[in-house]
């Protein structure tokens, strides 16, 4: 297996010529060719280590490949020209390539654009916010029970009187004493 020559990175590279191809494989691309000029280290522009390298970026026109290779190159400003090609966004002829090396071998392209939102993306997000809302409105209502009225209140007892003898007193007949009334509460309302 061949070694890379040049580490992964940003390049700063001249273009020099746009062709078709085939891989050997025999899968069809365009390939784009640029001098490398300078890499990016430490902060800055520095000068491309080996002199005078020429390298390809591969845009592969298979069917599922297709749609992105077009964006890619409209993206790029190309004329549409393979005879002629220019490309828009290039300064004086130069652009931005990244290498990554994979399996060995130097795999040559054009910066990812920045990512736009989507517009699924901008629908997710706002189903997503009116969940939110919805989840935090109920969390602070109480909810309305379907469940029937309370029973209407049992007649007053007559309040306890203490004891007059040494007599043991009932938790029932103490006020606020415990009783063996069943409480029917439902979770969702018990505080804690």
């Amino acid at each position: 297996m061949p070694h890379p020559e040049f580490d992964e990175g940003s390049y700063w590279g001249e273009f020099v010529e746009m062709r078709d191809d085939k891989s050997p494989k025999g899968t069809a691309y365009i390939a784009v060719r640029f001098r490398l000029l300078n890499y990016w280290h430490n902060e800055k522009w520095e000068e491309a280590i080996p002199i005078d390298k020429q390298r390809d970026v591969r845009l592969f026109v298979t069917e599922a490949a297709e749609p992105y290779t077009i964006k890619t190159l409209e993206r790029l400003g190309w004329n549409g020209d393979f005879d002629h090609p220019t490309f828009s966004t290039f300064e004086n002829g130069c652009t931005v390539l990244t290498c990554e090396i994979k399996d060995d071998y130097e795999n040559w392209a054009f910066p990812a654009p920045e990512r736009e939102q989507t517009a699924w993306e901008v629908q997710d997000r706002r189903r997503f916010a009116a969940k939110f809302k919805q989840q935090a409105v109920r969390d602070t209502v109480p909810p309305k029970s379907t469940a029937p009225s309370a029973p209407p209140p049992a007649p007053a007892k007559a309040a306890p009187q203490p004891p007059t003898d040494n007599s043991p007193v009932r938790d029932d007949e103490v006020p606020g004493g415990l009783s063996d009334e069943v409480l029917d509460v439902p979770d969702d309302e018990i505080p804690f």
